[in-house]
């Protein structure tokens, strides 16, 4: 009997955990590589920080992320899964924009308002990164790639809706990696993100991004760019699609298993356009769609 009542115990002591914290506010953090996370109304000493240390660990580059879903009030899985290997495959500095990307129990939800909530944080961001680049000569020189992955295009989505944008000629690229966001209305506010500079990923066959059309009851931007019908929707002309469907890549394709996937890669994280064979270009949608051959 006291062993039932002490287990009966623990788990209302895990529900209250769980209901205090799902019910108590969220507030949006950055931080540089996997050191702490601060508030954003620290966002320039922290990209200060990165800047003052590219020397010291020989990075030449600097890679803003804004991370998608899972990544609830820690940055536990982007710390050791996803941070890391950004830092030693592209010999980047590394900026974390950090939401709250989990809802519901257990963190198993579609986090997509909380997404949207972050915005206004996510533009004080890109104001610091636009002020300290600025501040030294040489810092001035360092390429910018400001990627979002996932559920994280959805911050991008919010953030052209609400803003001026992104400034043009800020960061090398921008890229929306699988992006989990509906694809039907997407040219309206992509034309606000540097649409030269903007790559869209697509991978039709993502399982992620299958559970997220479901949800939704839309295609995702970074599945196709037709609905089940075949209708093509609207495109932006100056946006680089790249569907990498041959590539056979996961949802972080960023962290590439196929030798194509990693060329590819290693130009868009290093703020350089990347090399796409005309023969890939399908021009029936009025957009530059490349379709990624893979050479083994």
């Amino acid at each position: 009997m006291n062993s039932f009542i002490a287990e009966f115990r623990l788990v209302v002591s895990a529900l209250l955990l769980i209901l205090f914290t799902s019910c108590t506010a969220f507030h949006q953090t950055v931080q540089v590589s996997s050191s702490d996370a601060l508030p954003v109304s620290q966002a320039e000493s922290v990209v200060r920080q990165a800047y003052s240390q590219m020397k010291g660990r020989q990075h030449d580059n600097l890679i803003v992320y804004v991370h998608g879903r899972g990544d609830g009030r820690t940055m536990a899985k982007s710390n050791t899964k996803i941070i890391p290997r950004l830092e030693s495959d592209y010999t980047a500095e590394v900026v974390s924009f950090h939401w709250n990307a989990a809802k519901g129990f257990a963190g198993l939800g579609y986090p997509e308002d909380n997404a949207r909530a972050a915005a206004p944080d996510f533009a004080r961001l890109v104001a610091a990164v636009r002020k300290v680049s600025q501040e030294n000569e040489a810092w001035k020189k360092v390429r910018i790639t400001l990627l979002f992955h996932s559920l994280g295009a959805v911050v991008a989505e919010e953030f052209a809706r609400t803003t001026q944008g992104l400034p043009d000629s800020l960061f090398s690229n921008v890229v929306l990696s699988s992006p989990s966001v509906t694809a039907r209305e997407h040219a309206t506010w992509v034309s606000k993100l540097a649409p030269n500079r903007l790559y869209v990923l697509l991978n039709p066959n993502d399982p992620v991004l299958r559970w997220a059309a479901k949800e939704k009851l839309s295609a995702m931007l970074g599945q196709r760019l037709a609905d089940i019908t075949g209708k093509h929707f609207k495109t932006d002309p100056r946006v680089t699609y790249i569907d990498l469907d041959n590539l056979k890549e996961g949802h972080r394709s960023f962290q590439p298993k196929s030798k194509r996937g990693h060329e590819l890669w290693l130009s868009l994280l290093n703020g350089l356009p990347p090399a796409l064979r005309s023969t890939e270009r399908e021009p029936a949608l009025g957009a530059k769609v490349y379709k990624v051959e893979n050479d083994r």
